[in-house]
């Protein structure tokens, strides 16, 4: 089945709107936890590539039980999603405090196949809890106005390869200064991993709570 005239425009705007979406704020603490872990462009690129692929593996499989099976999602699911990923900021912030605090990050470079699927399977968790929060509702709300399942399924995808190639790109760029700057940048390089796991910590608190304190899981 070809993809209509009609839904090209919609695609270019999927793809877009993916290449946004890599950019909001939980997103990039996240992924920020993880790359300050590396001094490897190859492994920070690995790292956005990777919570991509999670985060579309997820919201094609949404996508699959909405269009395929018509199955509706609970109004609360979103809630909880989205509560999911404050915990996860929280615990990622915490577990990158304790890292540094016992000295047990390793700034060793890139060597090996294994080293890569390594530091693959913690973004591609990340990217998964992401794709079922709250922001990929609006997606599947475009998903829903393609004109067959086919369409919104290629929707679905052409917005995943828009989160892949901007976090990909987000990653590379932030860890840069840490892979580049050798020893005139190394002295920083722990005081940089506390400002990302305070952040996160922060950011994963602000969110759970901005989330529950009104009509949420804990009204």
């Amino acid at each position: 089945m070809l993809v209509s005239t009609a839904a090209l425009p919609f695609l270019g705007f999927g793809f877009v709107l993916g290449l946004k979406h890599a950019l909001d704020g939980d997103h990039i603490v996240a992924v920020s936890t993880v790359v300050t872990e590396n001094r490897s462009v190859m492994r920070m690129s690995l790292v956005g590539t990777f919570w991509g692929i999670g985060h579309t593996v997820s919201l094609f499989l949404v996508a699959v039980l909405v269009l395929a099976f018509e199955v509706t999602l609970p109004p609360r699911f979103s809630i909880f999603a989205e509560t999911i990923v404050a915990v996860m900021l929280t615990i990622l912030g915490a577990d990158l405090l304790r890292k540094v605090a016992m000295k047990g990050i390793s700034s060793t470079p890139f060597h090996s196949v294994e080293e890569s699927v390594s530091c693959a399977r913690k973004p591609l968790l990340i990217g998964i809890v992401h794709g079922l929060a709250g922001s990929a509702a609006l997606m599947l709300m475009v998903v829903a106005t393609m004109p067959s399942m086919f369409h919104g399924l290629v929707y679905v995808t052409v917005f995943g390869l828009g989160t892949i190639g901007g976090m990909c790109a987000m990653s590379v760029l932030m860890g840069l200064p840490l892979a580049l700057g050798g020893k005139r940048i190394e002295a920083f390089g722990e005081t940089i991993k506390v400002v990302a796991g305070l952040l996160s910590i922060g950011f994963g608190i602000v969110l759970g709570w901005s989330i529950n304190k009104s009509g949420g899981l804990l009204s």
